[in-house]
């Protein structure tokens, strides 16, 4: 999303696949992003490359999953413990209400996360195999204790960067 609204140019991700190269999917920033949400990223990366190449085939949903789980923490160097739901891996997970008006009906579960959730259908979240999030509510923390945090830590790690 920052690159399109940066006016920066689309990264050749159908070519770098087709390469080998392990693409990893991410928000970018809230700074050059304006928003942290890996629904539009993942169905920017399924979709961006179809109409820029009018092909398809460019990106495909399974891939772009791929990019934002496999991928991803490959990219963090840990794809021995995230990134997949495999045994000795953290449960690292979220469920999805997908009895939606927008989201129905399913016919392929992979394509229809892509294309028709969004991140306000998450219900729950798991992190270690410990739920975080139930009923879209946070179970650690209150959301004003969450932001109040943020504001606290933000200008430190601003000042790290600068």
């Amino acid at each position: 999303m920052s690159n399109l609204k940066l006016a920066s140019g689309i990264a050749r991700i159908p070519d770098m696949l087709a390469a080998g190269v392990h693409v990893a999917l991410g928000t970018d920033g809230a700074i050059s992003g304006n928003d942290l949400d890996m629904w539009m990223a993942l169905r920017l990366a399924a979709t961006l490359h179809k109409g820029a190449s009018q092909r398809a085939d460019a990106v495909s949903t399974h891939q772009a999953l791929g990019m934002a789980t496999r991928s991803g923490a490959r990219a963090l160097g840990a794809a021995d413990r995230l990134g997949s739901l495999e045994k000795g891996k953290l449960a690292d997970m979220i469920l999805i209400d997908v009895k939606r008006p927008h989201a129905v009906p399913m016919f392929d579960p992979v394509t229809h996360l892509v294309y028709s959730t969004a991140k306000s259908d998450v219900r729950h979240v798991f992190v270690g195999g410990e739920q975080v999030v139930r009923d879209g509510v946070l179970t650690r923390h209150t959301i004003d204790d969450t932001l109040d945090a943020v504001a606290e830590l933000a200008p430190r790690i601003a000042a790290t960067v600068a």
